[in-house]
């Protein structure tokens, strides 16, 4: 499978590539929002894990500018320390296909990946 990873947190980001790539998969890295959408257009992507609260271009417009500008754009976990269920809707209703709280366990990423994608894991 290939992942992309957009956080602006080069801690997580580097602790999901490392533990996606440690189980065999392709992941490509970003910082910023808005690299996701040419980032999709240009390598088929299985899954984005995608943190909501990022400077400039958040989570919720990377979703709404998934949702406009794909065709078939790639199911989405939010990773997230917003706890409201406001915050949590409106990831949801923006295409968000799971909300995952931060900090999380890898166990926990490791069985919403397998519910969202339908592989039972990554």
């Amino acid at each position: 499978m290939r992942f992309l990873v957009c956080d602006d947190n080069e801690d997580i980001r580097e602790l999901l590539a490392s533990v996606l790539e440690g189980e065999g998969h392709e992941v490509i890295c970003t910082d910023d929002g808005r690299k996701v959408l040419p980032a999709v257009q240009r390598h088929p992507i299985d899954l984005i894990l995608l943190d909501i609260r990022m400077p400039d271009f958040d989570g919720l417009d990377v979703l709404r500018a998934l949702r406009t500008g794909t065709a078939d754009p790639p199911p989405v976990v939010v990773l997230s320390a917003k706890t409201l269920d406001e915050d949590r809707r409106a990831a949801l209703e923006a295409g968000a296909s799971a909300y995952l709280l931060k900090p999380f366990s890898l166990q926990e990423l490791m069985a919403v990946i397998g519910r969202v994608t339908g592989s039972g894991g990554p």
